[in-house]
């Protein structure tokens, strides 16, 4: 006669944990900087594209990367967007591509990770990028905030007038998720 013989074991040893996401509803990149005769702004923004970004993870599977037109980002004018897509090479580069990868909580309000941007051919790598979760515009998001120099990406900061309108190498450029946790 043979009796059934059951192993048991702690599940926690063979099942891997389900993963942390949020569900990204809204994406708003700000590019912010100074020239000679003031500051200049330059936004993108997309609505209705639901994407999932993986928390506490790693992974090619789990890193949340996005392209951005260049020819879509929105400065206030036509003659700023026309610069800034020359500054940009928009014609040889038309997309600039954001990744956000390992990204752990610090706290309920704050987070931190590794942000990629590839602008113009060039790449750049950022680690330990403070992500704060806060409202943006009545709606719940989360935020990172970071300066660039154009010359990191051997890219020439504009001039007109023969140079006596010129735009600063440094910008800050602000990354916003609206989130849907």
């Amino acid at each position: 006669m043979y009796l059934p013989f059951i192993v048991l074991f702690p599940m926690w040893w063979s099942l891997p944990a389900d993963p942390i996401y949020m569900v990204i509803k809204e994406k708003k990149i700000t590019v912010e900087g100074n020239t000679s005769l003031g500051e200049f702004s330059c936004e993108y923004g997309i609505v209705g594209k639901r994407d999932t970004l993986y928390l506490e993870t790693s992974g090619p599977e789990h890193l949340y990367e996005f392209e951005i037109k260049t020819e879509d980002f929105r400065c206030g004018n036509f003659l700023l967007n026309r610069d800034y897509q020359k500054t940009l090479k928009a014609k040889e580069h038309p997309t600039i591509t954001v990744r956000v990868e390992h990204l752990t909580s610090m706290n309920s309000h704050s987070m931190q990770g590794m942000l990629t941007l590839t602008i113009a051919g060039k790449t750049q790598t950022m680690d330990q990028v403070p992500f704060k979760k806060s409202m943006l515009e009545g709606k719940e998001s989360l935020q990172a905030a970071i300066e660039l120099h154009l010359s990191t990406f051997e890219l020439e900061p504009p001039t007109k007038l023969g140079g006596l309108i010129k735009t600063d190498d440094a910008m800050l450029v602000s990354v916003s998720l609206i989130i849907n946790e």
